[in-house]
């Protein structure tokens, strides 16, 4: 995996957390812990540098200058209020909203 390789998958995405940019490469199993520290090391560099900016900062959310944080927000399965998703497959905005659907589909049963 090269920075260049890296470099596209930013440069599709636009706006970004890590994730997104491991999930765009793909790589193979035996090469994630790498690539997930070539990704890190990358973003540092070019946030210090001024190419991408820190958008958000809990979770880590990056971009380039002038986009916006909106476009990878997501809204919550139970209240549908809109956040930031932390992993790919998150679907609630918070753990209180997770066991409350939990709860709810158990009740249904």
């Amino acid at each position: 995996m090269t920075d260049g390789q890296v470099w596209k998958a930013m440069l599709r995405l636009r706006v970004f957390t890590q994730w997104m940019v491991l999930r765009e490469l793909n790589p193979p199993q035996y090469l994630r812990e790498y690539v997930r520290a070539k990704i890190r090391s990358l973003i540092a560099g070019q946030v210090k540098v001024g190419i991408l900016q820190v958008l958000n900062y809990a979770p880590p959310v990056y971009g380039f200058p002038g986009e916006s944080v909106e476009s990878i927000m997501r809204r919550c399965d139970t209240c549908g209020r809109s956040f930031i998703p932390k992993r790919e497959n998150h679907r609630y905005c918070s753990e209180k909203c997770r066991r409350k659907r939990r709860k709810k589909r158990r009740a249904a049963s």
